[in-house]
Parts: structure tokens; C-alpha cells; sequence
């Protein structure tokens, strides 16, 4: 009986406890008897936090923070300093690599953000230039443009051109430019001299170049027979090898060494070595 008893103060001891640690506090996470470093407190995000000397649970990303994806711009900040080591010191990362893809992917950027302004051509006659909505857009044959710089003018735009960062992520900039670069080349004429100089190039090699018949096997063991080489039969091919031939492959090569060894006996007129 006592027992029994005892079981039963138990259970109703534990079933106070399990319901006590319910709440109607839904950041409370109830009664916990080892906590630790296990669980992280609960905060909303404009919640006060006496933990801070602000009482402020949002906090500020630390001085030098550069979000997931992005790059620091700290040594090309948003003056003519900036934009002048940008064009002399910037450079496109490695991992871009502009295959046939990233090209198509570049050139429909330029469209989207650029072309109204600088024109499909890059010749500053976009869209709302010729209907003057804009005036004073140059071509980008009349600037000294290097990949650095196109970056820092999209990043953090230029005379009467706003920011396109929120528009395109890092690596579409570089691609963009990538794409003007192109197109300025094929304004100066750059593109134009550079497959010239490669077709002179071609040319001179082609002129350069000696061409000579190879000999067939007639010529060739006539050859070898004037000049005082003698006959060695041991050099044929013994027939009892072409049952070794079985694939096409294997048939067709031993074929053409069979024919050498015809050429080789005729040029010598040793037809008694033949066994074909």
C-alpha cells in the first residue's frame, strides 16, 4: 500500500512539473535545467536588449563588413581619385571567363541598361539621345576606356549617369564592360587591324612554307636501291602472319604492309621472296 502510494505522489509530482513549464509566453521556452551554451535567446529584431549598452537587440554589421558575393570598394571610393585607380589598377576577376554564353549574356545587359543612352553601337546615339530626351552622351571612341574604369562608372555612376549597382550584381558589371571594351574596339577599327594583321600573318606563313610530295612506295625502294642498299628479305612480312589479322582495323594496315613488301621485291626483282 505504501508503495503504491509513493508511485502515485510521483506521478503527480511529475505531472505538476511537465505542466508548469507550459506558458502562454511564446519566447519562453519554459523551465530548463541545463542550458548551457545551447540555446541562443530569442530577440525581435526592434526589441529591447539590455544586454547593449544601447538596449538596441539590432546590431550593425562590424566596420569592414562585405556581404556574401560582393567586393570591397574601400581603395576605389566614389571620387576622381577613386575613378582614376580604378582605371589604372582594377581588374576583372579570374573566374570570369566570357565563353560564347557570357558574351550572349553580356550583350543583352548592354541593351537593357545601356543602349537607350549609348547606343546599340556604343556610338552615344541611343534612343533617347536622337529624341533628345538626353544630350552630350560621347562615344565611346572619343574615351580612353579600360575594364577599371567601366566598373567604377557603373558602381557609382558619372556626370549625368546614376548608379547602376542595384541594377547589376558585380559580375554582370564586369561582363557589361567586357562588352563595351568590344564595342569600342570595333569603333576605333581596332577589331578591324587586328584580323588584318592576322590574315598578313597567315599569308607570310603560307608563303614561307615548302611543300614536297611524299614518295610513293615505288619511288621510295627505288631510291633505297640506288643507293647501294642491299636486298635483306628478312625485312618482309612472313605470309603465315595474316591469320594473326582478324578486325577490319588490323586487315587494313597489314594490307598496306603487304603492298610495301610487293614494291620492296619488284624494285629489287626478287619475286622469288614473295609468297603472296
Amino acid at each position: 500500500m505504501l508503495k503504491k502510494n509513493i508511485f502515485t505522489l510521483l506521478a503527480m509530482i511529475t505531472g505538476g512539473i511537465l505542466l508548469s513549464s507550459c506558458g502562454n509566453d511564446k519566447n519562453s521556452t519554459g523551465w530548463e535545467f541545463m542550458p548551457d551554451m545551447y540555446r541562443g535567446p530569442a530577440l525581435e529584431a526592434y526589441q529591447p536588449n539590455s544586454f547593449f549598452s544601447d538596449s538596441l537587440a539590432s546590431r550593425k554589421p562590424v566596420a569592414g563588413t562585405i556581404a556574401r558575393g560582393f567586393m570591397s570598394y574601400e581603395k576605389f571610393d566614389n571620387t576622381t581619385e577613386g575613378y582614376e585607380l580604378a582605371k589604372a589598377n582594377m581588374k576583372a576577376p579570374a573566374s570570369i571567363v566570357m565563353n560564347e554564353m557570357e558574351l550572349e549574356e553580356a550583350a543583352k545587359l548592354y541593351g537593357i541598361f545601356c543602349g537607350h543612352c549609348h547606343g546599340t553601337k556604343g556610338d552615344g546615339q541611343g534612343i533617347l539621345m536622337t529624341r533628345e530626351k538626353f544630350l552630350g552622351v560621347p562615344s565611346y571612341a572619343e574615351r580612353e576606356l579600360t575594364e577599371g574604369s567601366i566598373f567604377h562608372v557603373i558602381t557609382y555612376g558619372k556626370g549625368n549617369m546614376g548608379s547602376h549597382a542595384a541594377q547589376l550584381s558585380p559580375e554582370e558589371r564586369w561582363k557589361v564592360g567586357h562588352h563595351v571594351l568590344k564595342l569600342r574596339r570595333e569603333l576605333t577599327g581596332e577589331v578591324e587591324e587586328a584580323q588584318a594583321e592576322e590574315v598578313v600573318e597567315e599569308t607570310s606563313e603560307t608563303e614561307n612554307q615548302t611543300y614536297y610530295r611524299i614518295p610513293s612506295p615505288d619511288e621510295m625502294f627505288g631510291f633505297i636501291k640506288e643507293s647501294g642498299l642491299a636486298f635483306n628479305g628478312e625485312l618482309l612480312n612472313d605470309i603465315a602472319n595474316s591469320d594473326s589479322y582478324t578486325d577490319p582495323k588490323m586487315q587494313a594496315l597489314n594490307f598496306g604492309v603487304y603492298s610495301a613488301d610487293l614494291a620492296y621485291t619488284a624494285a629489287y626483282k626478287e619475286f622469288n621472296e614473295t609468297n603472296y
